[in-house]
């Protein structure tokens, strides 16, 4: 495992057209904008773009399900998204390099649906989360955080490109980050995902990547494949001869077969 460096070493900011972390942080960024600006355009195309890249349970349950993955592309704080492309840029470059692009995808959509799922569930007894619409692109880059904390466990890094501290150090900072704004907020219902996927994450590469995505979706493949050889083997039984031995036979054994 290579140790993890300061700002322009596998800390720093990784811009590379070739990687998926870097086109979806530009798309991350322009649709961000848009929604910003949501208001100064045409009503039926601020509606759609509202509605198709946030997320709200109540619209899901009623059909919208599309949302469960797609407001992970969208943020309107301007410093949630500049945390946002800079994670992509980072950690999100980070995973990438270290687990290949198919991974990283099933990590992406995988933390994104973490956190709306959770937030979906907790609807149906939390009056407060069925009445939120969430963007999820900053929910998505604190998974991301957890996973490349994972990969670099133990390593040091140069925070503020001055300060040394292990890596696993930026989880405790971030979590208590996320614990101060979720009190100060509102509600803390806003800030339902963004737990589910930190947390998620953390369950999931404190098991050694057992949960992961890939892990799962393999685990299904397999359970399926075994339940099918299970529904093919009871088709056959196996029939035994009688219990007195007979010579004759040319094959030997206890004269039972397969059918």
């Amino acid at each position: 495992m290579r140790p993890a460096q300061g700002f322009g070493g596998s800390f720093g900011i990784r811009w590379d057209l070739r990687l998926w972390s870097t086109r979806l942080a530009i798309v991350t960024f322009v649709l961000s904008v848009l929604l910003m600006g949501a208001h100064h355009l045409p009503e039926s195309v601020g509606i759609g773009i509202i509605k198709g890249f946030t997320f709200a349970p109540a619209e899901v349950r009623h059909g919208l399900v599309w949302q469960l993955a797609t407001y992970a592309f969208a943020e309107v704080n301007p410093l949630n998204l500049l945390f946002t492309v800079y994670a992509l840029l980072v950690f999100g470059a980070g995973v990438e390099e270290r687990v290949g692009s198919n991974a990283f995808f099933g990590w992406f959509f995988g933390l994104a649906l973490a956190g709306s799922l959770v937030a979906v569930g907790l609807s149906f007894i939390w009056g407060a989360v069925a009445d939120s619409r969430y963007l999820g692109a900053s929910v998505v880059a604190l998974g991301l955080l957890v996973v490349w904390v994972a990969l670099n466990r133990g390593a040091t890094i140069n925070f503020f490109m001055v300060l040394p501290m292990k890596a696993e150090w930026l989880l405790y900072l971030t979590l208590g980050m996320m614990v101060l704004s979720a009190w100060s907020a509102r509600s803390p219902a806003e800030y339902v995902p963004h737990f589910a996927a930190f947390f998620g994450a953390e369950l999931a590469t404190r098991t050694g990547f057992e949960l992961s995505p890939r892990r799962l979706y393999l685990r299904w493949r397999a359970h399926r494949i075994e339940q099918e050889l299970r529904k093919r083997s009871s088709k056959f039984k196996v029939i035994t001869g009688g219990d007195e031995p007979d010579d004759d036979k040319d094959t030997p054994g206890s004269g039972g077969f397969l059918n």
